[in-house]
């Protein structure tokens, strides 16, 4: 018998404590069911929280529902749900009959043929006292003399753009003509003479493309750090959304990154901090296991999480488990002194904001190859402290590669980035591969506009992190 009290109490909980559709998206993808077959696309959030509890009571697992929506988001009270709902139940996801939209192509089983790329650098030199900055270039193909370039940072609708893109709220239009704004500011005849020169020769020479690597001083410059450079189009095409032209931020320091072989079982730490009660951060997990499953079952990837992460839990789990790639889930954001910091939970659960300082301290000298920092503004540098933001800061003390967020991120593309991010990795591809693959697919299943708020930082000269 369907217990109607229990259904509407639930209905009314879940829409009083999610904010949006994705969220019970999430669930559903916990339980293994198809979002598309619970919940209607248009609808309302307290619509779709009706429909959803009702789907799962008809079939018997209105219990499971209650259990799948404590792991993911255990701050929510269930209680007047019903008493068992108040305790962490566990539940056996069904198999899925069907791909939810979100999801990518089921593998064929056969790897990726990884690409190959040459480089193509475009360095930006120091702002002279008129207003303009030096552009040079190098290739395969040669280089291009220095040349001055006005960037109009001081331009309203230029800084306005930067601000809608900050703040969620830009148009198409707006980054579409933002993007075309970059590639003549990055692009000027000489330099895309011998941009397009070079992509022949290397389609000669049987490589792919073009690795274009943004060169510039963060801490001399740090009014560059500010801009973002992946929306750079030509004739309304993004270059970071073709895989023959990955964009990256390429950071030279002193000491080249030391070439080791792969692992023979890459460790993934994966942190997950949400003292706020506001991310799904579980969510994310699955898509990573999801995009990972079949290299962590033939032993090549062995998976850690660490959840509700403190400092002193984050330092025994990573000393005993040493893992090749960090990768931390929850939020990041520039105090007062403009300084990077994540948000881990003291001891009593609440908030506590470490500064990249303590987490570099952390990481240096070891076996960290890749850092992901799947925060909002954790690729963020305040003006005249561009080093002080956590990603940048950690790529110049050592790591070869860091990725993170300049902007704020919705939930829902974040999770999405990554699992597709993860499963071009799984496959064998170079780092800026896969970000490409990853910008692609949140471009067209998510969102035209804010496909480009995760940033890649390298000092990896060709985008691998293993020799």
């Amino acid at each position: 018998m369907i217990d109607y009290a229990r259904i509407n109490a639930l209905s009314k909980i879940l829409n009083e404590s999610l904010s949006e559709n994705s969220d019970l998206e999430s669930i559903a993808l916990a339980l293994g069911e198809n979002p598309n077959n619970v919940i209607r696309d248009g609808a309302i959030l307290r619509t779709n929280a009706q429909d959803m509890s009702m789907y799962f009571a008809r079939r018997g697992r209105l219990d499971d529902l209650i259990a799948a929506t404590h792991d993911l988001y255990p701050h929510i009270d269930l209680t007047s749900a019903g008493g068992p709902a108040a305790e962490k139940k566990s539940y056996q996801p069904q198999k899925k009959t069907s791909q939810p939209a979100t999801e990518q192509p089921a593998d064929s089983g056969k790897p990726a043929e990884a690409i190959q790329y040459e480089n193509f650098d475009i360095t930006i030199g120091l702002k002279r006292s008129d207003g303009t900055y030096p552009i040079s270039a190098s290739s395969p193909a040669g280089e291009a003399a220095s040349i001055l370039q006005e960037l109009p940072l001081d331009d309203e609708q230029f800084n306005d753009v930067i601000y809608y893109l900050k703040e969620l709220i830009a148009q198409t239009e707006d980054a579409e003509q933002f993007g075309e704004d970059l590639r003549r500011f990055l692009f000027p005849t000489p330099i895309q003479s011998l941009f397009d020169s070079s992509l022949a020769t290397v389609k000669a020479q049987g490589k792919n493309g073009l690795r274009i690597r943004l060169k510039f001083s963060l801490d001399t410059s740090p009014e560059l750090s500010q801009i973002p450079w992946e929306y750079c189009a030509s004739s309304r095409t993004y270059l970071a959304l073709n895989e023959e032209t990955p964009v990256v931020r390429y950071i030279q320091t002193n000491v080249a990154p030391e070439a080791t072989s792969v692992p023979d079982k890459v460790r993934i730490l994966v942190v997950l901090s949400n003292p706020l009660g506001d991310l799904n951060v579980h969510a994310e997990e699955l898509k990573i296991r999801s995009a990972l499953a079949k290299v962590e079952k033939a032993g090549k990837v062995e998976i850690r999480v660490l959840d509700q992460a403190t400092r002193l839990n984050l330092f025994d789990t990573f000393t005993e488990f040493d893992p090749h790639i960090f990768h931390y889930v929850g939020h990041g954001a520039l105090n007062d002194d403009g300084e990077g910091t994540l948000i881990l939970a003291t001891e009593t659960g609440e908030p506590e904001a470490v500064n990249a300082k303590r987490l570099l301290v952390l990481l240096q000298s070891s076996d960290v190859k890749l850092a992901i920092l799947n925060a909002c503004e954790t690729a963020a540098s305040d003006e005249g402290k561009a080093f002080m933001g956590v990603a940048p800061r950690l790529v110049w003390a050592g790591i070869p590669a860091v990725l993170a967020m300049q902007f704020s991120i919705p939930d829902s593309m974040a999770i999405a980035f990554m699992r597709s991010f993860y499963k071009a990795l799984a496959d064998g591809q170079p780092l800026d591969t896969a970000m490409t693959i990853a910008r692609k697919g949140a471009y067209f299943v998510n969102d035209e506009i804010y496909w480009a708020i995760p940033v890649l930082f390298m000092r990896s000269p060709d985008g691998r992190i293993w020799s």
